[in-house]
């Protein structure tokens, strides 16, 4: 695999006006992150205040792209590339999934983006006069709070706090000003399209733009990708985020361009404003410009500006979330504080080990001839490590951990042995297969393999001086790694595949370099287009699987049914598990009338249950408001009765087509 450039190698790239379109989109999602965390604070996400700065940094971001990414000559739009992406983003689109009810995190994006555009900031809050008074809410095992919507604050004072970081909300909230809740829908693949022109514009770079179109287009069919993009997940946005923050780190290392370093830093970091989850990848980047800052002299100031812009960038995000969503963070500590000590260790350790490297280029030429050799064989060794883990590990977490209990149902329902400890993360590279094929997998480890090597070599004959994409690729394998190691998500498909965004980029990016090479033997030929078009047709089977798989189209007509049947006065309370967990935030939100629920354990006892509604009627009724049950068992007058699909679940292969799914519900005063 080389990595010499298109351009470089004489033949134009045709993608230059590409890059400056994925970078301005990326800049936009970051300004309005940035401006949903201040505003959002204060109370003033209103339509009259927004959209006119919505406007200025659209205008701004454009500006920004050109600028900072100015320098090449004309070029031609790469036409295959256009049509490829605007194919799968028509498709994205069209079959978009109708996640209104917070479920899962789709729907909790959207309701919490709902809140936001509703009530103008991220804190819903919530009058208890509107209830009936104070007493209301001191009715025991009655609780505001839901899942994704965590209650808050004093007892004169409650209010709900929705789960995730702002950024993602503010965005889908421009959505529903426009059009609804299918305005926000459409956002994810608008953003996975874009994200998709950024790779084959690097791709183009690389191999040319045709290998550039194939890259995007296996990449934007695999079954996760598409997955992500047709629902109101945070992950289109950051890789969007991430991609663009690559084309502008390359751009930098390659020109030394400064205000390309420093917007680089911005959008990598500002992910963090979206998803919290780009800290592992921010890590990395520190981590690796680190060691650049002591190994490359030459790009040393262009490397600082990174770093620095990616360190305050950072650390203003944190600080936002921080302040918006305390509950969220302080939930995910287990998990927050080590990737916070990867940054910080990234931090320290990278110019530290670009000490001990500057060493090493001077204990001769012997070890500088077994280095790039050594790093290549490490490189199949991890992989090896990573794909045999099924053969000798079982990957379990504790009894007292989250999802425990639905693991366990699950593998009852699909006659799996019962054991909800298993997190199944042994498996995550035949994950990966199951969407590209053994074939990608392996070609993608070997070219990984081969490119590490030859940026290595590249790294030794320069003495030093680290190659423009090192930074990239870099980040892209530390971070396949640690997720195939360790995802971190409940693993039933296609909900934990969510893991195998950035996995899949770099597998399917690698395979496409590999097979692009000129081989000489008509054998490496061979081989080459097997892979290719095992990888084609696997791809295409997963299109052809999800060509019907529009999920929970209608939910968005029962929430019309139910909001339809209450009327001024009504205080509803959610008394079964499933209504509990669906519909208080959609009844603010979308129905605009107060909601309560009943606690888990008051749910489960029925003489707790009866005696805690009998208390609200009571205390709703001497605040001058009526009492409303609302079940999802039956109980009561039918309002809302919706048969649509849902993705399936399943643990241990891959997801096909879709299940049933009823949305039924029941009001009773």
């Amino acid at each position: 695999m080389g990595l010499r450039t298109a351009s470089a190698a004489g033949r134009p790239s045709g993608v230059g006006r590409v890059e400056v379109v994925v970078v301005a989109g990326a800049s936009v999602l970051v300004g309005v992150g940035a401006l949903a965390a201040v505003l959002g604070a204060f109370g003033w996400w209103r339509p009259q205040v927004v959209w006119p700065l919505v406007a200025l940094i659209v205008g701004l971001s454009i500006v920004i792209g050109r600028r900072v990414l100015s320098g090449d000559p004309p070029e031609r739009m790469p036409r295959g590339l256009l049509v490829v992406v605007l194919l799968l983003t028509t498709w994205y689109g069209v079959t978009h999934a109708e996640q209104v009810l917070p479920r899962r995190d789709a729907g909790s994006n959207l309701q919490a983006a709902i809140a936001l555009a509703t009530q103008g900031s991220r804190r819903v809050p919530v009058d208890p006069a509107e209830m009936g008074g104070a007493p209301v809410l001191a009715v025991p095992g009655v609780t505001l709070e839901s899942p994704g919507f965590y209650a808050v604050g004093v007892a004169d004072d409650p209010a709900i706090e929705p789960q995730f970081v702002i950024g993602v909300a503010g965005i889908l909230s421009l959505g529903w000003w426009a059009a609804g809740a299918t305005g926000a829908q459409l956002l994810p693949a608008l953003a996975m399209g874009l994200a998709l022109l950024g790779v084959g514009a690097l791709v183009g770079r690389l191999r040319g733009p045709p290998w550039g179109a194939l890259a995007a287009g296996v990449l934007g069919a695999a079954y996760p990708m598409a997955y992500v993009a047709r629902s109101t997940f945070s992950e289109p946005f950051a890789l969007l985020l991430l991609v663009a923050g690559a084309i502008s780190l390359v751009r930098a290392l390659e020109r030394r361009q400064s205000g390309s370093a420093l917007l680089a830093g911005v959008l990598v970091a500002g992910s963090l404003l979206l998803r919290i989850d780009t800290l592992r990848e921010i890590a990395l980047l520190t981590f690796v410009l680190g060691i650049g800052l002591v190994l490359d002299p030459g790009r040393r100031r262009v490397i600082a500006l990174a770093l620095a812009s990616l360190a305050g960038t950072g650390l203003l995000a944190l600080g936002a979330n921080q302040w918006h969503s305390p509950r969220y963070l302080d939930l995910i500590t287990s998990s927050l504080t080590p990737a916070l000590w990867l940054w910080f260790a990234g931090l320290l350790g990278g110019p530290l080990v670009g000490v001990v490297l500057r060493a090493v280029l001077r204990l001769g030429d012997r070890v500088r001839a077994v280095l790039p050799a050594g790093v290549a064989w490490l490189t199949i060794a991890v992989a090896l490590v990573l794909a045999s883990r099924p053969l000798w590990l079982v990957e379990r977490q504790g009894p007292e951990a989250f999802g425990v209990d639905y693991v366990a149902s699950t593998q009852a329902a699909q006659g799996l042995a019962v054991d909800g400890t298993r997190t199944y993360a042994e498996d995550t590279v035949g994950w990966l297969a199951w969407y590209v094929g053994w074939p990608t997998v392996v070609a993608a480890a070997v070219v990984a393999a081969v490119a590490l090597r030859r940026l290595v070599r590249e790294w030794v004959d320069a003495d030093g001086e680290l190659s423009p994409w090192c930074a990239v690729l870099v980040v892209a394998y530390g971070s396949t790694v640690l997720s195939l190691w360790r995802p971190g998500i409940t693993p039933d498909h296609p909900w934990a595949d969510r893991r195998l965004v950035i996995p899949l980029l770099l597998v399917v990016v690698l395979t496409v370099a590999g097979v692009s090479g000129g081989y000489r033997s008509r054998s490496g030929r061979v081989v080459a287009r097997v892979v290719a078009a095992a990888m084609v047709l696997l791809t295409g089977w997963g299109v052809v699987s999800m060509v019907p798989g529009r999920v929970e189209w209608g939910s968005g007509r029962a929430v019309e049914q139910v909001c339809a049947r209450l009327v001024p006065g009504d205080v509803v309370v959610a008394a079964d598990d499933r209504a509990a967990n669906e519909w208080p935030q959609v009844i603010r939100g979308m129905c605009g009338f107060p909601a309560l629920a009943l606690t888990p354990t008051t749910r489960a006892d029925p003489t707790a249950r009866a005696q805690a509604l009998e208390a609200l009627r009571e205390r709703t009724a001497a605040g001058g408001r009526r009492l409303v049950v609302l079940t999802t068992a039956g109980q009561g007058e039918p309002v809302a009765r919706v048969v649509t699909r849902q993705d399936p679940s399943v643990l241990t292969r891959a997801p096909r087509g879709t299940v049933r799914l009823a949305f039924e519900v029941w009001l009773s005063p």
